[in-house]
């Protein structure tokens, strides 16, 4: 699943009953020679998993395990990003809405040092970047879904390639 759907299935999951911590606050260095960008950047991401803490209760039932809640159709997208900072959100064999486009364009930029991933104006914290794990996290308010303005709310991320 691609970066941006993470973030609508969280607002939409929440209204339609339809986002894994990782204990290490730095930035896991690469086994390789590689730059963050040639990590980032060398072949389509996969979610593996998306949580949210603390779960989000819908009329009394909690949910925290967000890709669990995810549809087959969405766990196929990829997510690509290039090195020129534009990427590509694909919907991967299966679409959920054949009326959806394929894919979708995006630009990405690198913040904090490349500690950080900006993508469709969130900000990311990088968890891992390895040659095949990528793991973000990121804090958001509750007023972002409908919860109360100053509720703090942590997603977290993982895909593969």
């Amino acid at each position: 699943m691609n970066l941006k759907n993470l973030l609508v299935i969280l607002m939409t999951g929440i209204f339609a009953f339809s986002f894994s911590a990782c204990g290490d606050d730095s930035t896991e260095p690469s086994p390789s020679s590689n730059s963050n960008t040639d990590l980032l950047t060398s072949s389509a991401w996969i979610m593996t998993a998306g949580k949210i803490e603390p779960p989000i209760v819908i009329f009394g039932t909690e949910f925290s395990d967000l890709y669990a809640t995810m549809e087959d159709c969405d766990r196929d997208d990829q997510t690509i990003f290039n090195a020129d900072f534009t990427g590509s959100e694909d919907e991967g064999a299966t679409k959920c809405d054949p009326d959806d486009p394929q894919s979708e364009a995006f630009n990405w930029a690198w913040g904090a040092n490349e500690s950080q991933l900006v993508y469709d104006s969130t900000t990311f914290d990088i968890k891992s970047l390895t040659t095949t794990e990528l793991k973000l996290e990121s804090v958001i308010d509750g007023k972002e879904f409908g919860d109360t303005t100053g509720a703090v709310f942590k997603l977290t991320a993982s895909f593969k390639h």
